[in-house]
């Protein structure tokens, strides 16, 4: 791997990674609004929620494109790339409307299995460019002893 090929796959992971701890920063945020929503805090507090859930929801698509992009330029080593939060309009209209107990701790549910999923993404990603850096300097020793 020259150094162009190595610098583009290591900023393309970089990217990755950054879009990845975007998401789940946004969602743990969400997690967060969702147990003020759980214990009685009203409307407020669910569109505080899902305004936190479509924030990470966009960030998700960016980290599973460039996701994919680094897979492929890595020989599509695997990566977890299906992290997108389960949470349709539907429920998020009952969860605002009728405000209810269940629907509260079902959309919880749906974020801690999606930062579950984020958190394993950002681990092998992290993984991978850690093991990009060794090789890296590996080579960079052997070519100057």
């Amino acid at each position: 791997m020259d150094d162009i090929e190595y610098s583009e796959i290591v900023t393309t992971g970089k990217r990755a990674l950054k879009s990845l701890k975007d998401a789940r920063a946004s969602l743990d945020s969400a997690r967060k609004w969702g147990v003020v929503d759980t214990v009685g805090g009203g409307l407020l507090s669910g569109w505080i929620k899902y305004g936190n859930i479509k924030d990470s929801k966009k960030q998700i698509e960016k980290a599973e494109h460039e996701l994919q992009i680094f897979s492929n330029m890595l020989d599509h080593v695997s990566i977890p790339n299906e992290l997108d939060i389960k949470i349709d309009g539907f429920i998020e209209l009952i969860d605002l409307l009728r405000d209810n107990f269940l629907v509260d701790l079902i959309v919880q549910d749906h974020i801690r299995e999606t930062i579950a999923r984020l958190d394993e993404a950002i681990s092998v990603t992290e993984q991978i460019l850690n093991k990009l850096l060794l090789e890296d300097m590996v080579n960079y020793f052997k070519k100057n002893n």
